[in-house]
């Protein structure tokens, strides 16, 4: 998960998670002053704090009666022995770690919706009888949208009809001569997908800056045409093709076709992840419970019910990412 890289991992206790965001695009010098006068204050102005409640997210699995026969007899055999009860303890364990990788992939889809859009929704399946729904939107007055973010149109959109007319080199140099211009920032890192590589990479006028004379019969490979645009613009790319299914299984990628994030040096934001109900409580008052904490954050209950005999795991996370720097991200649509 590439993405964690640019919201580093950190712990906190309180369940509201809230930062400041500055908005003065470049540094702003000191005031001058003369001796013995007091010091004028600063001008807080383009300085916005947010401050949110983080989400919850809890879910669980059992073995049942049979399960727990199933491994006792095989443990107990002297023919079966542990290696016939071991696809049985694989199972349940399989099952458990589903549920802990969907914590990991819950906070890369919270990253990935923020870079692309500063907003994200996540809703539980109502076939499974619940409602719970979060949805933030980091960009309230539309400030980045509209500064941040450019939709291409027309012939400008980077598709197979149009390869003779859009030019991805002047497109990304563009913008990242405005990140500098506006910000002061020099984004590096271009995210996108493969099929958005694909697209860009097919453009005509690419290949006539590579080969001004010969294009249209010469034969470029991709790594001339990616290592002349790095050249020209300073970004590296990188392509993330990684996907997940979200809470009512439907297929969906982190990074959407179409969209381009340019990105400088350094972190952008951060992963934050506070405590469960069950690690402010349950590690207190061990009895016939148990929990531990996942290298992530997530806590992993373990408790046992006599009637009917079952053991059961409970999966629960509170996290969310800041977005600190959000201005420094600039996201092209272009198709």
């Amino acid at each position: 998960y590439k993405l964690m890289d640019l919201f580093p991992k950190r712990d906190q206790d309180d369940l509201t998670l809230s930062w400041v965001q500055g908005q003065n695009p470049l540094p702003i010098a000191i005031q001058p002053s003369a001796y013995d006068t007091k010091a004028s204050l600063r001008d807080k102005r383009g300085v916005s704090e947010y401050s949110i409640s983080m989400p919850f997210f809890r879910e669980g699995d059992r073995i049942g009666e049979v399960e727990y026969m199933r491994v006792n007899e095989a443990l107990n055999s002297p023919n079966k022995g542990i290696a016939a009860a071991q696809a049985t303890i694989n199972k349940i364990y399989d099952q458990v770690g589903e549920i802990i990788t969907g914590t990991v992939v819950q906070a890369e889809r919270m990253r990935a919706d923020l870079l692309q859009d500063a907003k994200f929704t996540i809703a539980a399946d109502p076939e499974l009888g619940r409602t719970v729904a979060y949805d933030y939107n980091y960009d309230q007055n539309g400030d980045w949208a509209a500064n941040n973010k450019i939709v291409l149109a027309g012939s400008d959109t980077w598709t197979k009809e149009n390869a003779a007319t859009f030019d991805p080199t002047n497109t990304l140099l563009d913008a990242v001569i405005y990140m500098q211009d506006t910000y002061g920032v020099t984004p590096v890192r271009a995210y996108m997908n493969t099929v958005t590589k694909r697209a860009m990479l097919q453009s005509e006028k690419l290949s006539k800056y590579i080969n001004p004379v010969g294009y249209a019969n010469a034969f470029i490979n991709d790594t001339a045409k990616n290592n002349f645009l790095t050249t020209e613009t300073g970004l590296t790319f990188t392509t993330y093709d990684k996907q997940f299914q979200d809470e009512r299984k439907n297929k969906r990628k982190f990074i959407k076709d179409g969209y381009i994030i340019l990105i400088p040096d350094g972190s952008v934001g951060t992963t934050w992840w506070a405590q469960t109900p069950e690690q402010y409580f349950l590690n207190a008052r061990l009895s016939a419970s148990s929990t531990y904490t996942t290298r992530e954050g997530a806590s992993v209950t373990t408790y046992q019910s006599p009637h009917p005999v079952t053991q059961k795991w409970i999966v629960s996370a509170v996290m969310m990412p800041s977005f600190e720097g959000m201005q420094n991200v600039y996201v092209l649509k272009v198709f």
